[in-house]
């Protein structure tokens, strides 16, 4: 890989950023700054992971995307350079060592849910609408198409932290919908029975 300019991929975001917008919703606060701030890291983040699912890179030194698999199958030596004709280019070793430990990769479940925020934030006009969107997408699991049961919070694609700590961090998040975090909470019970080998009927997801 050309290694003057590195692959960047949007980080994963901070709890402390989404623990203030929650305390601030708790207490009657609306910062819109804040929320929007929050609103662009998810998304950011989102369009990081639908990229890297697709095997796509973002050029490091001119910006243009593409597929890496698809470009270097037009070399002899899987050397994949930009089509943009910048001079920069990745190998297809490179390429997947960088994603390796990243949380970029997820079941197809992750691009329709990624995919549906990614296409819905830039729509959402009011700080609530925005804060709302933003509630249902830290919420959401990965489903075992299969079983139709819960495998793991897709929180942990976008937040710091392991899947244990995501999961109790948001087990103490005050309510900004009521009923997702019933749904939410119930649909940890069944993601545990699950990996303990019971699992207990799905329950209504209120977006549904």
């Amino acid at each position: 890989m050309n290694q003057t300019e590195k692959i960047k991929w949007a980080p994963k975001v901070t709890p402390v950023l989404i623990e203030r917008v929650y305390r601030d919703d708790a207490a009657g606060l609306c910062d819109e700054a804040l929320i929007d701030d929050l609103g662009v890291r998810l998304l950011l983040r989102c369009e990081s992971v639908l990229r890297a699912m697709r095997g796509d890179v973002q050029c490091p030194r001119c910006g243009r995307e593409f597929n890496v698999d698809d470009q270097a199958a037009k070399s002899a030596d899987g050397v994949a350079p930009c089509p943009a004709g910048c001079g920069w280019s990745v190998t297809r070793q490179a390429y997947r060592q960088n994603k390796r430990h990243r949380e970029l990769n997820g079941a197809d479940s992750i691009a329709r849910i990624f995919g549906s925020f990614v296409t819905e934030y830039p729509n959402c006009r009011t700080a609530r609408d925005k804060l709302l969107r933003i509630d249902r997408l830290i919420h959401e699991f990965h489903w075992d198409a299969r079983l139709s049961l819960p495998n793991r919070s897709v929180s942990n694609n976008l937040i710091e932290g392991s899947h244990k700590q995501v999961i109790e961090f948001f087990a103490d998040l005050s309510a900004i919908d009521p009923e997702r975090k019933k749904w939410w909470s119930a649909t940890v019970d069944l993601m545990w029975e699950r990996r303990r080998g019971h699992p207990k009927p799905k329950p209504t997801d209120p977006g549904d």
